[in-house]
């Protein structure tokens, strides 16, 4: 917890976490090294010190067949011993076993081989211990010590112990020391031993088998690039093992060796795109490129002879190391500076131990370390899979956060979702209520012009059609005519609600100053008025309130009235201005203007110029009245 907090800290810089991750592969390195050297097969066999004799000298006589081992002259050598011939195909070891005397009753005595070729066949004395055919290979037999029992009868005394395998190019063939002991210690150490080296590749075996499995899957339910990478590097991890192991079956040395060669770098270049999809790297033509040279490797592969495959693999390991460290600096640098995930510190980890693993390999087959009874390569499969482990839980984690951060998101959206549903609810209320309203208006207004408009009409008609036609009777036929007047404004704004969908792009004052027109019209022409109507397109939002429309038309109708009553006009004139700054209404007459007007009737000014200035007031108008001796001018000035 200490470590990953310290990995994940954001005050740590990218240049200390990036050694951090250094020292920890650093460490990690050394320590499995160092273990790693102690685990030869002599400090092994000193678990039973003082019962078990390791054998370390021989004479080694090799030959291209059995045969040819006769004629060929022998050289000492030192065990463990690597075959340097690759001309070679066969290897005789000839070891001196040195019997001392044992009291009686004793075990008999055994053999335990840690490490050697193939088809090994054992001799003591000239007698056959163990036998395998020639014809085919037996690879099985490399990766597991062998245990040899002696003869029950052997005596005390210097016995001749000969060994003789096949040499297989790409194994590190060879013999590894020689324990010689008690029949029963080397069971146990030898069955120890081979616990150990089976246990640890069953086991590689089985965790790299499950990694991929699980990687197919991620696949096919995301087609995840990244997890079909980690699902080809355990397929080729596996197979390459497969392979190593004899589990593929009985092949000859032609066959084997090929299935070896190919199958030996695919773990690494399998590694290597894995890691360049941890670093994001999306460039097509590189991965194009890259497969291109795969290809091109393979193909030279086909064109060389035999004994020069071990070279071609020793050259595409010089190029997948250097390249592989590179790539692991590059994603240690990247987990350290950008992502910090601790699975792209693991598997930059995996790539460091792998090419560690395989450079103590090759520096064993040159002798240039102590050889070991255990490979570092099967180490590769716990990193591997510590590394998918944090990938997966890097991956549930931020999944996790996004469910929740989705959930808050979800939430934010709901609620707004409430406020538009509640806006919208509240709006189509209001329509509703409109809806209502303007079904009641138009109820109050076909019954006021049935009833009261019907009754006025009846009213004026039967007036001026009595015999009665005296100043009296002309004057309530007038109000009346105005009261209809009126009334007819009045029902026109009221009902102009209902037409307002079939008016098109005419604006609804305009059409009130249309009707207001009509209406005038045959008052005009009873008097003996000429009437000049010039009115502009007015905006769509002017005067949007039925109370302020109705206050325009009675201001006009009003100052209609006071021409036709006082100003013995001949004339008059409505003219509309829209300007960028104001509206202005202006309704001019040519009669013989206001004071003229009052000092022929005697009488003072009414309320009609007041109620037109309150108007005005209520509308947001200003009012300008000018009269003079040729006419009177009212101009009523709306500000934009």
């Amino acid at each position: 917890m200490i470590l990953q907090r310290l990995f994940l800290s954001a005050k740590a810089s990218m240049a200390v976490r990036f050694l951090l991750g250094l020292l920890v592969a650093a460490g990690l390195l050394a320590g499995t090294a160092t273990w790693n050297w102690s685990m030869t097969a002599d400090a092994f066999g000193q678990i039973s010190q003082g019962k078990i004799t390791v054998l370390h000298d021989a004479t080694l006589v090799t030959g291209p067949d059995a045969g040819s081992l006769l004629e060929s002259a022998a050289s000492s050598v030192t065990l463990p011993h690597r075959i340097e011939d690759h001309n070679a195909s066969f290897a005789h070891y000839q070891l001196e076993l040195k019997v001392a005397d044992r009291p009686s009753g004793t075990s008999r005595m055994a053999l335990c081989v840690p490490r050697w070729s193939s088809n090994a066949n054992v001799w003591i004395n000239g007698q056959n211990l163990l036998s395998q055919a020639q014809e085919r290979l037996d690879v099985r037999g490399i990766t597991r010590p062998a245990f040899v029992p002696l003869p029950v009868d052997l005596g005390p005394g210097v016995h001749q112990l000969d060994i003789r395998l096949r040499t297989l190019m790409g194994t590190f063939p060879g013999l590894s020391e020689v324990w010689v002991g008690p029949h029963n210690v080397l069971a146990h150490q030898c069955g120890l031993l081979q616990d150990v080296q089976v246990g640890i590749r069953l086991g590689g075996l089985m965790l790299m088998a499950f990694i991929t499995f699980v990687s197919f899957f991620v696949f096919a339910s995301q087609r995840d690039a990244l997890s079909l990478g980690f699902a080809m590097v355990g397929v080729s991890w596996c197979l390459q093992n497969a392979v190593t192991l004899g589990w593929l079956g009985t092949h000859g040395e032609s066959s084997w060796i090929t299935w070896f060669m190919v199958t030996r770098p695919l773990p690494g270049i399998a590694g290597f795109f894995v890691g360049l999809r941890l670093l994001n790297v999306q460039s097509r033509s590189l991965y194009w490129g890259l497969l291109g040279l795969i290809v091109l490797a393979y193909a030279v592969l086909t064109w060389l002879p035999v004994a020069d495959w071990q070279t071609w693999l020793v050259s595409i390991g010089l190029f997948l190391a250097p390249a592989n460290l590179v790539l692991g600096f590059s994603l240690m640098w990247h987990a350290a500076a950008k992502s910090r995930f601790l699975s792209d510190y693991a598997f930059a980890l995996t790539l460091f131990f792998g090419v560690w693993a395989n450079s103590l390999d090759l520096a064993r087959a040159k002798s240039l370390v102590p050889y070991s009874v255990l490979s570092m390569t099967y180490w590769i499969a716990p990193l591997l899979a510590l590394a998918i482990g944090l990938l997966v839980i890097e991956r549930l984690v931020r999944y996790l956060r996004y469910k929740k951060e989705a959930a808050v998101q979800l939430q934010r959206e709901l609620a707004d979702q409430r406020v538009v549903l509640a806006t919208t609810n509240h709006a189509l209320s209001q329509q509703r209520e409109k809806l209502l309203l303007s079904e009641e208006r138009q109820r109050l207004v076909s019954d006021m012009h049935d009833g009261l408009g019907s009754q006025l009409v009846s009213a004026s008609a039967l007036l001026k059609s009595g015999h009665r036609q005296d100043a009296l009777a002309l004057e309530v036929s007038g109000l009346i005519d105005h009261a209809l007047l009126d009334l007819r404004s009045m029902l026109d704004v009221f009902s102009n609600n209902k037409n307002a969908d079939t008016q098109g792009s005419q604006d609804t004052v305009s059409v009130l100053l249309g009707m207001l027109r009509h209406r005038l019209a045959p008052v005009f022409r009873s008097q003996d008025i000429t009437f000049d109507w010039q009115s502009e397109a007015l905006p769509h939002d002017f005067l949007e309130g039925d109370r302020e429309r109705l206050q325009l038309l009675r201001l006009l109708q009003e100052a209609f009235s006071n021409i036709i009553k006082h100003a013995k006009a001949h004339s008059i004139a409505l003219r509309s201005h829209v300007s960028d700054s104001v509206i202005v209404f202006e309704v001019s007459d040519d009669g013989q203007g206001i004071e003229a007007s009052q000092a022929t009737s005697g009488k003072p000014p009414g309320h009609g110029l007041t109620s037109m200035a309150d108007r005005a007031a209520r509308i947001g108008a200003q009012l300008l009245i000018e009269s003079n001796a040729q006419g009177t001018c009212v101009r009523l000035i709306f500000q934009r």
